[in-house]
This record gives C-alpha cells, sequence and structure tokens, in this order.
C-alpha cells in the first residue's frame, strides 16, 4: 500500500505555500496569523504559522516581520526582538500607535490561495461515506499498536507492536522512517502521519504479519469531519483500526463518559484505573464504539495506553532519539 492510493493523496508542500502568501504582502502593510491561516484554508493553522515563520537577518525586514497579532501587537515570531520589530515598521511606513500596527489602515488579506488545508479537508468528507462502522463478527486475540515520534530533522519514525492478549511478549516488531510530508496541524494529523504508517505496515507485512485490528495513536469518528487518522488509515487498508487520542479533539462530555456531536456518539473515555488520565476511544473503521472500547480495555497491562500501542509509543521515541543524537 503506498500513498497514492485513491483514499489517501500526497499533502502539498505548506512551507513553500506560506511562502507564497508572505510573498504577496505588499510594502507598508502588514497580515496576521489568523489571516494566513485562513488563505491556507483553516484558522488552526495559525500556530503553525508562528513558530514556522523564517528567521531573517536583524537588518532586514522581509514579509516574515510584516505578520502581526490580530490585536496589532508585535509578536517574537520570525527571530526577533519585537522592539526593534516595531522601529523597523515605522521606518517601512507602517503605522502604529502606542506600538501596535493600526490594523484598520494597512492589513493585508486579499491573498490569491488555493487555500491547501480546505482541500485536505475536502478529502476527509470525501472518505467518511467509506468509513464503516459496524460490529466485528468477533473480538480479535491479536491487535498491533501503531504509533509515530519526530527527530530532530522532522523525520517521523513509525513503530508497529504486534501482541496476543494471552501473552506479554510482542509477536511482531517493526520500524519505520519517512520524511514527515505535514506539519502538525489539529484535524490534519493522518496527512502527516499515514505516510509512515503504510511504511511500517509494509515492512510487518513482508514479514507475514498484519494483526486483524489496528490500534493508532489519534482519533478515528471522533473529529471535527469523523475522519481521523485512524478512519482514513482504516479506509485505506480496508482494515478494522480503533482511534486511542490522548487529547479531547471535539465532542461534548456526558455523565458516562461518552462523547457525542450534533449528530450522535462518537467515542467513549476509557481509563485503565479510576485514577487514570483518560484515553478518548473512537472507531476507526470496521467496528464499532462497543468493539474499540472493550478491545482497549482487553489489552490494558498496568499502563495508560493499551500495552501494543505504550510498546509503540515507547519504541518510535526511543527510535527517534537515538536516531537525532
Amino acid at each position: 500500500m503506498t500513498t497514492s492510493s485513491p483514499q489517501f493523496h500526497e499533502p502539498p508542500d505548506l512551507k513553500a505555500e506560506l511562502a507564497k502568501l508572505l510573498r504577496q504582502i505588499p510594502p507598508g502593510q502588514v497580515t496576521t496569523f489568523g489571516d494566513l491561516a485562513r488563505a491556507l484554508g483553516d484558522i488552526k493553522a495559525a500556530k503553525w504559522i508562528a513558530s514556522a515563520l523564517p528567521e531573517p537577518s536583524p537588518t532586514e525586514l522581509p514579509e516574515s516581520r510584516r505578520v502581526v497579532r490580530q490585536t496589532g501587537e508585535i509578536s517574537p515570531a520570525g527571530g526577533t526582538d519585537p522592539a526593534q520589530r516595531i522601529e523597523q515598521l515605522r521606518s517601512a511606513g507602517v503605522p502604529m500607535r502606542d506600538n501596535r500596527v493600526r490594523l484598520d489602515e494597512c492589513r493585508f488579506r486579499d491573498f490569491a490561495s488555493a487555500q491547501p488545508l480546505r482541500q485536505l479537508a475536502r478529502q476527509q468528507e470525501l472518505v467518511r461515506p467509506k468509513v464503516s462502522i459496524e460490529s466485528m463478527p468477533e473480538m480479535p486475540d491479536v491487535v498491533a499498536g501503531i504509533d509515530v515520534s519526530y527527530q530532530s530533522d522532522g523525520t517521523a519514525v513509525a513503530a508497529y507492536v504486534e501482541m496476543a492478549a494471552d501473552s506479554s511478549e510482542p509477536l511482531c516488531v517493526v520500524t519505520a522512517k519517512v520524511p514527515a510530508p505535514l506539519p502538525y496541524i489539529t484535524g490534519y494529523l493522518a496527512f502527516r502521519e499515514i505516510p509512515a504508517h503504510l511504511a511500517a505496515i509494509k515492512k510487518a507485512r513482508q514479514r507475514g504479519d498484519l494483526a486483524p485490528l489496528l490500534l493508532v495513536d489519534g482519533n478515528g469518528i471522533l473529529h471535527p469531519r469523523r475522519c481521523g487518522v485512524a478512519s482514513q488509515l482504516g479506509v485505506v487498508l480496508d482494515h478494522p483500526t480503533v482511534g486511542v487520542g490522548k487529547k479531547l479533539l471535539c465532542g461534548k462530555v456526558g455523565s458516562e463518559g461518552t462523547i457525542t456531536d450534533a449528530e450522535g456518539e462518537i467515542g467513549r473515555i476509557v481509563k485503565p484505573t479510576p485514577a487514570s488520565k483518560p484515553l478518548y476511544v473512537s472507531p476507526g473503521h470496521c467496528c464499532d464504539l462497543a468493539d474499540a472500547t472493550a478491545v482497549v480495555r482487553k489489552f490494558f497491562r498496568g499502563h495508560r495506553l493499551p500495552e501494543p500501542l505504550y510498546l509503540a509509543d515507547r519504541l518510535s521515541r526511543k527510535v527517534a532519539r537515538e536516531s537525532s543524537s
């Protein structure tokens, strides 16, 4: 399986897209992180943009220094001192008041953009009807956990760990490294991590292994478009998957730990012990919520995560750390 699957398309180069937007800011004008994020197609990209702006030389005033907060305040993003940037902006003819840019006089928002994140969201919307949420014929006794960590250079390291319910030793362990094609932006994890997942799964298959169900670090249908990384991976593989998230991405938590959106139940809080931090479990593909919660509980072995995912998390971190040193 490759990322050329009809269910998964190579994501765009967001850094290149951001650079195109920055070059459009006219002299004497500024824009905001939110304006750039909307031009990319989703306001959720604003946090990444703030961290991704290039660090220019101290004597220049490139486009990256003409990006400010929505209040007109100067952010330290871009690697320069805010006071220095204020003086540079003033010298460039940008109107200021009380050390803030007067956005009503010089704000640029008319970007020409293909809105690549909106295109990725559209891909998720097209995949969503293909997601199958139905009960499994039987509960699997063998599952695999798959998780991704990152080297210091941004390379994605995926770890696949397969285990049987009646054993504490893994049946199959593989790792794979690939370039991460997309930065982390909430709601688009699949486009960042599925290439690494597929590389690891390819290695497992070459050894004659693919567990009947995959526990994926991330969400299944517990997602704003009901199509998180576990669901997208499941559809690409046509294989049962369960999403195991550590943070609540969306939805409303009920008194019994159920998580719902406007259309119904999309996940459930699961803990190995009452004192444990919660996990947010949801079906990914070819299983239902009861299956998802049951299999997660079945593989608890004294850690917050089910054991195959716990071991995959540790292994991916270890390999990424060693490769970075």
